[in-house]
């Protein structure tokens, strides 16, 4: 779907049941809605680390590429677990852009510890991106246009002056 509409992807991710990491702890550019639609998920979503930690990395890409971004670096700047949830068919869930986010299939199974895998039990879920920040649809981004658009005077500004740029 990327391309067909601008600021939007859709991506499939298919996982077998007894994965113990489906996706390391990372970050993302744009805010994600996911639709789980077989099988199960469990997610953990964790708040933003502090950027001063690690300042020359892109707070949108994290755990991507050359960057780490581990259990333990989170911990150690600062992020703080949030949400933890296993998504079932038809669950959805959103994920801010830049919150650190990590799934395993393997722990949805806890209530059921001696589950045989077999072809049946894999998970597939699927994303739908937006590229919120990218394309400015963000509060403050709105915020400053609305501002702007009616030539009212902006009374956080540092300046206290009207928004007419």
């Amino acid at each position: 779907m990327d391309g067909v509409v601008p600021g939007v992807c859709l991506n499939m991710y298919v996982t077998r049941g007894d994965a113990k990491v489906s996706a390391p702890p990372h970050t993302d550019k744009q805010d994600v809605m996911v639709v789980q639609t077989q099988g199960r998920k469990h997610w953990r979503i964790f708040s933003p680390p502090d950027t001063g930690v690690k300042s020359k990395a892109d707070p949108f890409a994290r755990g991507k590429g050359v960057d780490d971004l581990s259990l333990e670096t989170l911990s150690a700047s600062g992020s703080k677990l949030l949400l933890e949830v296993t998504l079932f068919p038809g669950d959805l869930l959103f994920v801010p852009a830049r919150f650190p986010h990590t799934t395993d299939t393997l722990s949805c199974y806890r209530d059921e510890p001696n589950k045989i895998f077999g072809l049946d039990d894999w998970s597939m879920h699927l994303t739908i991106g937006l590229d919120s920040h990218v394309w400015s649809m963000n509060y403050l981004s709105m915020r400053k246009l609305g501002l702007r658009k009616f030539g009212i005077q902006d009374c956080l500004s540092d300046s206290n002056t009207f928004v007419n740029n």
